[in-house]
């Protein structure tokens, strides 16, 4: 299956966060928030970004490979069977990026 992301869309494959027994997920950091709240995943695709008003394309920064987080109301997600769950967010909205490979 093949999925291009148009303009500055990111294709993002989400990872299961761990809950604990109250159904609040824990970072490595020791923040807890509620589950659905922030996503992390790796990005499988970027878009070839947007077109400005002077007609210059601005390239997304995000790069397939790289894990991200963002926030879900930022996104659409949705699930591809066999695939798991994806998110199609814009580029503006991935909030961080790392290199360290998911566990």
């Amino acid at each position: 299956m093949k999925i291009r992301p148009k303009n500055d869309q990111v294709l993002i494959r989400l990872e299961q966060p761990e809950t604990d027994e109250r159904g609040f997920v824990a970072t490595a950091a020791g923040i807890v928030h509620e589950p659905d709240y922030q996503w992390s995943g790796t990005v499988l695709a970027v878009g070839p970004g947007v077109v400005n008003k002077w007609g210059h394309r601005i390239p997304c920064e995000a790069e397939p490979g790289t894990r991200v987080m963002c926030e879900h109301h930022h996104g659409l997600i949705f699930e591809i069977p066999e695939y798991g769950s994806h998110m199609l967010v814009r580029d503006q909205y991935v909030m961080v990026e790392s290199d360290i490979p998911s566990a």
